[in-house]
């Protein structure tokens, strides 16, 4: 045990002890009160009253303490020693003494100052004076004797006062520190890790109060402009995705400082941003993205050198068909699209002449929709255009081994690869997401039973990702349990991973429906964790296996490994597997190592292949992260 420790439960003790001492009080009070009764020979109801205040102590004997139950004696003392003249005047001058010794005594709780006590004391015996209970010419004895009397019971009340304060400090800091923590969580769900820029959810806020700020005048209208930086991926490839972020953290800086009072900014991901501000017309809208467009001229510095990114901007405008915060969304972003086709570095706003791209969008979707059929065959026979799965080792960090795999969806349509960033949505928003999730998981099983029949037996499971809407959907538990079954596979071999902000949409089903596939032996994962929870109360009704640190965190470690450290802590504190993505340098998996993750995946450790190349992939994977602490 650390000094810290032996210190902080010495303290504890002491504490503890001194606690015990304040009801003390009132049972020798009740003591002098029973004696003064029989001196005096009062009757049963001043006994009584007398005993009552020997019942208070008693209780806070055996653990009712506090400032309440402090505050309850001190007055219910106080009350008795009023009432007891009434019942037999002949206690008067017992019970005025009775009654000084608690104003002298009880008020020490609540001051620091030993100073008090003196006073105290020294009021409790001169005031006695005017009122005829005590005669200067007492002698010594019974001087000393009231002064060791109300000074012994004002040392022991001053050391309970000193524990009930330190007990209520205690109390105020670990609110205090609750507050603070609950307020970095708030910021860590509404704001971006990388740039501490408001988020995708903040996004959505904006736009809303903007919308219903309007006054409905033609001339008061919003606007969004979605921005993304031209050239972003080939810096990502030729300097490495470090210089990526640090040139997004650069493009953040310089997006914030050049905001107006009316204008707010998000990241809503990648390299993408958006601005929300208010327009009086479609050339207000447009010049606020000619602007930006003009801010992203100037060069940025990346690994030392000037770079020029560029930026396309797309801009739509509320009103004449566009209310809601989804229609100005996808007006925006088929903007910034149509900026991107036209040449990129330019400012595009939506108009209608736009709506000739939903052909080709039809032909898309039905071409999706023929994939996600061809994907369901699994074999080398599979059609080029199908949906495949390829396949990312995830690695224990203690002995380097990989111990289960990341299935991603890939799409080439007609030779050219399709990112999932955007037939992914696209398959949810036609109603197909759970027959790709179903397609990835089919080849996954394929793939990890035919892993280990290579012997490949380390590897226990491969996850897939789905929407929380697909999750929800009846049959998906059985559906999936017999595909793990017909492949020959174990339970356990199937690990699906939700996002942390679908987890919180509908609780209340999402943990019988996690429930139900955890009987199954379906393991549930928690993605991206750290960047929606708007409570952690979730964590405990919901019966989740796994939490996966999002890659954002990862990458700022070297800043700042608060929000690491707190998901692993939470991942110990509720029985979860930790799991760390993105892990993209040697000094990020000895700092994650460190911290207690217990597994993790990134292309430090190995990059997404084919089913087929996974096992040479898995064979020249990374040493043990313990090598680089």
């Amino acid at each position: 045990m650390s000094p810290e420790s032996e210190q902080s439960r010495a303290d504890g003790s002491a504490r503890g002890s001194n606690e015990l001492l304040e009801p003390v009080v009132p049972i020798l009070l009740s003591a002098v009160a029973v004696v003064a009764c029989l001196t005096v020979d009062a009757g049963p109801p001043a006994l009584a009253l007398s005993i009552a205040p020997a019942l208070l102590g008693v209780a806070g004997l055996l653990g009712w303490r506090g400032t309440t139950a402090l505050l309850v004696r001190a007055t219910s003392l106080a009350t008795i020693a009023f009432v007891l003249p009434v019942v037999d005047v002949a206690l008067v001058p017992h019970v005025l003494q009775w009654w000084y010794a608690i104003a002298a005594v009880y008020p020490l709780l609540l001051v620091r100052y030993g100073s008090t006590l003196a006073v105290a004391l020294g009021l409790a015996l001169y005031v006695q004076y005017p009122l005829g209970t005590a005669s200067p010419t007492a002698t010594t004895a019974s001087w000393v004797l009231r002064a060791v009397l109300v000074g012994g019971i004002g040392l022991i009340v001053a050391r309970a006062g000193a524990a009930y304060r330190d007990a209520r400090d205690s109390a105020r800091r670990r609110q205090l520190a609750a507050e603070a923590a609950e307020r970095e969580l708030h910021h860590a769900t509404t704001h971006d890790a990388l740039t501490g820029m408001p988020n995708r959810t903040s996004l959505d806020l904006f736009i809303d109060i903007a919308l219903h700020a309007r006054s409905g005048e033609p001339d008061d209208q919003v606007a969004l402009l979605v921005l993304d930086l031209d050239r972003f991926k080939n810096v990502n490839e030729t300097l490495g995705h470090l210089a990526g972020d640090r040139l997004l953290r650069e493009a953040a800086e310089r997006l914030l400082g050049s905001l107006g009072p009316d204008q707010r900014a998000a990241r809503l991901g990648g390299d993408e941003f958006a601005v929300v501000c208010a327009a009086t017309s479609a050339a207000d809208a447009q010049l606020a993205g000619e602007r930006l467009v003009e801010l992203f001229d100037e060069p940025v510095e990346v690994g030392g050198a000037p770079y020029r990114i560029g930026l396309s901007v797309g801009v739509a405008l509320s009103g004449h068909g566009i209310e809601e915060r989804s229609d100005l969304l996808r007006s925006a972003d088929a903007a910034m699209y149509a900026a991107k086709r036209s040449g990129r570095g330019r400012a595009v706003s939506f108009d209608a002449a736009m709506s000739e791209d939903v052909a080709a969008n039809l032909a898309v979707e039905q071409q999706l929709r023929e994939a996600i059929s061809l994907g369901a065959a699994t074999g080398p026979t599979m059609s080029a255009d199908a949906i495949t799965a390829v396949f990312q080792p995830v690695v224990d960090l203690d002995s380097g081994l990989a111990v289960s795999a990341e299935a991603l969806a890939r799409w080439e349509l007609d030779g050219q690869a399709i990112s999932p960033l955007r037939f992914v949505p696209l398959a949810e928003e036609l109603g197909l997401g759970r027959e790709l999730a179903v397609v990835v998981a089919r080849q996954a099983m394929h793939a990890l039973a035919g892993w280990r029949t290579q012997g490949m037996h380390d590897i226990g499971s491969v996850a897939i990702n789905i929407s929380a809407t697909d999750l929800l959907s009846p049959g998906l538990a059985d559906e999936l349990a017999e595909l793990v079954r017909d492949c020959g596979l174990p339970p356990g071999s199937l690990t699906l991973e939700i996002t942390e902000r679908d987890v919180v949409d509908d609780v209340e089903r999402t943990r019988a429906t996690l429930q139900e596939l955890r009987t199954r032996g379906i393991t549930v994962a928690v993605d991206d964790f750290g960047t929606g929870f708007s409570s952690l109360a979730y964590l405990a009704r919901l019966p989740l296996q796994v939490l996966k640190i999002d890659r954002e965190f990862v990458a700022t470690l070297h800043a700042d490994d608060t929000i690491a450290r707190t998901v692993v802590g939470l991942a110990k504190s509720f029985g979860m597997d930790c799991i760390a993505e993105g892990i993209e340098t040697p000094e990020q998996l000895g700092a994650l190592f460190a911290l207690g993750v217990n597994a993790g995946q990134g292309w430090h450790l190995g990059r997404p292949v084919s089913a087929q190349g996974f096992p040479a992939a898995v064979a020249a994977q990374a040493q043990p992260a313990s090598s680089s602490t």
